[in-house]
């Protein structure tokens, strides 16, 4: 799923509704603003973007079998994929000229 913007985490009526998807989402996509407002509301200490999709790969799962990955995009920054177990930092490349930011 992709959380799509910070307000799903802010305006109760879509934070309820997503909560209550999460637990069978296996994968869960985000951008570091969008991480911020998943941890600040699901209560998460970790103000970190890494430690921020870390807690959230761990969040109950109905499938516990397949664990969850959490992939959260940065800009020009590290791109960090992250599991239960951990996370993983992927640097992107720099580009000259960007043409389309949405990637559409």
């Amino acid at each position: 799923m992709n959380t799509s913007a910070p307000f799903l985490f802010e305006v109760p009526p879509f934070f309820n509704a997503f909560k209550e998807a999460w637990e069978y989402l296996d994968i869960v996509v985000g951008n570091e603003s969008e991480a911020a407002a998943m941890g600040k509301a699901f209560g998460f200490s970790a103000t970190s973007v890494k430690d921020i999709a870390i807690e959230a790969a761990k969040l109950p799962k109905k499938n516990s079998s397949k664990p969850r990955m959490v992939v959260i995009t940065q800009g020009s920054d590290s791109t960090i994929v992250a599991t239960p177990d951990g996370a993983t930092e992927y640097p992107v490349t720099k580009v000259d000229k960007v043409v389309d930011t949405n990637g559409a």
